[in-house]
């Protein structure tokens, strides 16, 4: 997607050449804000802290049903502050471990459904929060909407997603239902307290930034330095590719809005229809970009908010971190890679359309 991005900006480039409004495409507070939290999440990820609580959940579970939903439930709450992607990364591999753990005959009938079900929650929950997902920072920051009025205004389609959620975990974990002794040893992680305690301040750092009562630079500078002194190794676990991502498709979109052609064409396509927009949009080109390149064409900012998350649903690419779990389930021998994408379209389109309605009741209440 960085690749794509950056052609795009370069063709662009062609149309418009660049001039000193090429700096004032880019949002540089959300280049900020995600790189802060990008890093921090790292770090957490690398010293085991989500690891080591999952762990102690686990232990105190003893059937397959309880198990199933709290995989479910881990990515969906982690999703709002850790972000979908990097929920996915932690626990669906713990996931696999798990159900190898369990033995093949629950590997292959449950492993798949689970996977589905935690990818959806992690996608569905990471769009209650601002700091959920990328696409979430970026209008946040646009609309000039406040914390808790973003939260009340995603509060019911996470509620609703919770429900159905918890429904279809109940569902999958009643198939094969038996009592289990999961018992998981504590790894060696890092002890380093503060350096927790670090990341711990960073967080609520980032947080008072994104809640505008600190200037994202502060929470930048401080962000930086303090990994570049203390854990140095965080640094190449950012993801480099997303912010290359954005910056890309921060100028080919500022180009485009030059062009009075392409501007009009696309404020056509998307005045007064911006959540089925975002949606169609989603599902060929992804929700960050879809995101990035309809919010310049729109002054309803909060419904391509809602637009571009319920579009996180649909397609394998609709969002890119579903591409995540499709990844550790490819690498399975004994699972078919063609059942993961059925089951996988399947549940996201029965959640898609259930959101859709959803909106469709909200807009004529």
């Amino acid at each position: 997607m960085a690749i794509a991005a950056c052609v795009l900006a370069v063709i662009s480039a062609f149309f418009v050449p660049p001039d000193e409004k090429y700096l004032e495409y880019i949002d540089f507070k959300t280049l900020g804000i995600l790189f802060s939290l990008m890093a921090i999440t790292a770090g957490l990820q690398r010293m085991g802290v989500f690891e080591e609580i999952s762990r102690g959940l686990f232990n105190r579970v003893k059937n397959i049903r309880r198990l199933t939903i709290m995989l479910i439930l881990l990515c969906f709450f982690f999703s709002m502050v850790i972000t979908n992607d990097v929920a996915l990364i932690t626990f669906v591999p713990f996931t696999v471990v798990l159900f190898d753990m369990l033995g093949r005959e629950q590997t292959e009938k449950l492993l798949i459904p689970v996977v589905v079900l935690q990818t959806i929650a992690a996608n569905l929950g990471s769009m209650l929060t601002p700091v959920g997902n990328p696409q979430n920072l970026y209008l946040y920051g646009k609309s000039g909407m406040g914390f808790f009025e973003f939260i009340q205004l995603m509060l019911p389609y996470t509620a609703l997603s919770l429900a159905m959620l918890l429904l279809g975990g109940f569902l999958v974990g009643s198939v094969g239902n038996r009592e289990i002794s999961v018992s998981l040893s504590a790894k060696n992680q890092d002890k380093n307290v503060g350096r927790l305690i670090m990341y711990a301040v960073l967080f609520c750092i980032c947080i008072l930034a994104v809640l505008r009562v600190i200037g994202f630079e502060f929470a930048f500078a401080v962000t930086l330095c303090a990994v570049a002194i203390i854990d140095t190794r965080v640094l190449k676990r950012v993801d480099y590719s997303l912010l290359l991502t954005f910056i890309g498709f921060f100028i080919f979109i500022g180009n485009m809005g030059r062009i009075t052609a392409f501007s009009d064409l696309i404020r056509g396509f998307v005045s007064d229809n911006e959540v089925l927009t975002a949606v169609i949009a989603s599902q060929v080109i992804s929700n960050v970009p879809a995101a990035l390149l309809l919010s310049d064409f729109t002054s309803d900012i909060p419904a391509l908010i809602v637009g571009t998350n319920i579009g996180g649903l649909g397609t394998l690419i609709a969002s890119m971190a579903s591409l995540i779990s499709y990844k550790f389930i490819s690498q399975k021998k004994n699972l078919s890679n063609g059942k993961y994408v059925f089951w996988f379209t399947f549940a996201n389109i029965i959640f898609l359309m259930a959101l859709l309605l959803l909106y469709i009741i909200l807009q004529q209440t």
